[in-house]
């Protein structure tokens, strides 16, 4: 629940025009305060178990070493359960449409489960012009899941809090 700040008895008092004691005032707004708290609208968002999964690139800071003398900042391949938030991530070669699929397909097949609705940040090979792109179209047709592209953000995974 969301803690607002709470104003002072002696604020209240002025406003209503309270005309008693102060620690009076104190004790019925502490008896009221519980049931006038208003929930925090993070927590309002609720999900049914494998209604969505948020998929996510997050590109790691150390390279790694591919080979004759190359070393490479690879995307990494995030799934998130909005359910249970649980993860899964898989290192991936590029960002490119083949690749992210296939990881898909790899995170989901070890998930066990596919889900309603696969939530991306308009990855440029998913839907980066705000429409979900011909490939990634067939994927989720493939699987009789859909995908929804929300607003780019900063590439922190948002779900894995």
């Amino acid at each position: 629940m969301c803690e607002y700040p709470r104003m002072p008895a002696t604020v209240i008092a002025e406003r209503i025009g309270w005309q008693n004691s102060i620690s009076t005032l104190n004790n019925l707004n502490a008896q009221n305060r519980p049931e006038s708290t208003s929930v925090d609208p993070v927590d309002r968002l609720v999900h049914d178990l494998g209604q969505a999964a948020h998929m996510d690139l997050w590109f790691p800071e150390p390279r790694i070493s591919v080979g004759y003398g190359q070393a490479l900042m690879l995307p990494v391949l995030v799934l998130t359960l909005s359910y249970s938030r649980v993860f899964k991530a898989l290192m991936i070669p590029t960002r490119q449409g083949p690749d992210l699929t296939a990881g898909t397909w790899q995170l989901f097949n070890d998930v066990g489960a596919m889900p309603e609705t696969m939530i991306w940040d308009r990855e440029s090979a998913i839907g980066g012009k705000g429409k979900v792109t011909e490939l990634a179209a067939a994927f989720t047709g493939t699987l009789a899941t859909r995908i929804v592209l929300t607003p780019p953000r900063d590439r922190r995974i948002q779900r894995a809090d």
